[in-house]
């Protein structure tokens, strides 16, 4: 069993023991009294100081950076006084689930600001950008990975990329990308401040990947079907599905994850989800409808290869595009 990840507390704790060991004097979540005038309004996890050395320390879970705008105006206030530095922890943040994912007009706000912020003259401000970019890159893959049926969860990033590569998710292209990221699972994972922003050309390399990678989310399942629907699994949902159209349909777990797929013809999708849901459990039902039985068919194949579910229809998994061709 992995070593679950630090709270807050235990790591604004641990922090804030390592700078007193080494003769700081420490503030935990300051009052407004202690701190600096420069800092009025704003709540930091943490100020310390010795000597000319003044630091300004801000814990947060990977998954709350995105939009922070308090984030970024505590680096950029402290970034306009050269005698403190600022340091940002970022802690590991849960499994991802459905309804976390982005709208692509939320991702491309969230990577604006990214861009913006990589160019900044200060290293913090950069340090910040590079650790929204990275965070948000990290749970777009997850999210990626588990709609293709590979597990997830306690992996950290880099194991995720190299089997995304492994099975021909991820090309060539985007894993020389990948590769050029330092030390990617020890700032985002292990509790540890990120001190060195990424190189100005990879964060301009990973912003279009991030986009790449979203659009594969939005887009895996609309290939050239008809119309597309998504129901509760339940009987009643069930038993009003239209059967007009041969159809894909997909089981989906609480995560978004497809429990299984399969291919229905005209007349029988009800019957056949029915059945398949009195033995694999589900959130949620994908149905896709398509303008022929050879679409449909094709398309649960092609599903099934890409996406890797538990359960699957065993005739259209195993059957070769030549050999549905001809079928009636």
């Amino acid at each position: 069993m992995s070593e679950s990840a630090p709270t807050h507390r235990e790591t604004l704790r641990r922090t804030a023991q390592e700078y007193r060991r080494r003769g700081y004097d420490v503030k935990e979540a300051p009052s407004r009294e202690a701190l600096p005038g420069f800092l009025t309004g704003l709540s930091p996890d943490l100020i310390a100081s010795k000597g000319g050395d003044r630091v300004v320390v801000e814990i947060k879970r990977a998954d709350r950076l995105k939009g922070s705008n308090d984030l970024t105006d505590l680096a950029a206030r402290v970034a306009d006084h050269p005698d403190w530095r600022f340091e940002l922890i970022t802690l590991a943040q849960p499994e991802v689930t459905g309804a976390e994912r982005p709208s692509a007009a939320s991702l491309a706000r969230l990577l604006q600001g990214v861009l913006a912020g990589s160019h900044a003259d200060d290293p913090a401000l950069r340090g910040v950008a590079s650790v929204v970019l990275l965070s948000t890159l990290e749970r777009l893959l997850r999210w990626f990975a588990l709609e293709r049926g590979l597990s997830v969860k306690d992996r950290p990033a880099p194991a995720i990329v190299h089997e995304l590569g492994f099975v021909g998710l991820l090309d060539e292209d985007a894993l020389s990308v990948l590769d050029r990221i330092p030390a990617w699972d020890e700032p985002l994972l292990a509790g540890k401040p990120f001190e060195e922003p990424l190189p100005q050309d990879v964060v301009d390399q990973l912003v279009p990947l991030c986009r790449t990678l979203h659009a594969g989310l939005l887009d895996a399942w609309d290939r050239g079907g008809m119309s597309r629907i998504e129901i509760p699994c339940t009987r009643s949902a069930i038993s009003e599905l239209d059967e007009g159209n041969p159809a894909l349909f997909a089981i989906r777990d609480a995560g978004g994850r497809p429990a299984y797929i399969g291919f229905a013809d005209v007349g029988h999708l009800r019957a056949t989800i029915g059945s398949v849901t009195a033995r694999v459990r589900g959130k949620t039902i994908l149905v896709l409808y398509w303008e022929t039985r050879e679409e449909a068919e094709r398309a649960a194949h092609d599903a099934i290869a890409e996406f890797r579910p538990k359960f699957q229809d065993q005739a259209v998994a195993h059957a070769a595009p030549s050999d549905r061709a001809g079928s009636t």
